[in-house]
């Protein structure tokens, strides 16, 4: 299975450019735009493909976590609503998967890997929104308290 790893990276090497294209083409807003963000960008969404299919769980968690609430936070300062956010990550998800479903002839080859980056996705996204709605449960207590 190291060989095919290999070979998604590769894939992911070669076609992050177009995958972040389409994924830029499908986004609501581009205010919300996570691909033009400080903490997640092409870059980073290329670093975040390749670190979902190769550390260990315990170190993608912190990888995720380190990632949603700066980004979470870059979000809430631009005032951008989380259903924006949420929608735009998601989106990035299902071109993600469709560019491997595509580009693979045999599927069941390449589930396992689709099960990670999707893992790395729904996390972020739980980390993301997590990270959000307790720091705007925060803001709104502090306005009720003053």
């Amino acid at each position: 299975m190291i060989p095919l790893r290999q070979d998604i990276v590769a894939f992911f090497d070669k076609n992050i450019d177009k995958i972040v294209a389409i994924w830029n083409e499908q986004l609501i807003n581009s205010k919300s735009n996570p691909l033009k963000s400080k903490f997640f960008n092409k870059d980073t969404c290329h670093d975040f493909l390749i670190q979902s299919l190769s550390i260990s769980k315990e170190k993608l968690e912190h990888f995720l976590k380190s990632l949603a609430s700066n980004f979470a936070k870059e979000k809430l300062d631009q005032n951008i609503d989380l259903g924006e956010v949420t929608y735009n990550l998601s989106i990035g998800k299902s071109i993600t998967t469709k560019f491997l479903y595509n580009n693979y002839l045999n599927v069941n080859d390449v589930n396992a890997y689709i099960d990670k980056i999707n893992y790395a996705f729904d996390k972020l996204l739980f980390y993301v929104v997590t990270y959000y709605s307790n720091v705007k449960d925060q803001i709104i207590d502090k306005k009720m308290n003053t």
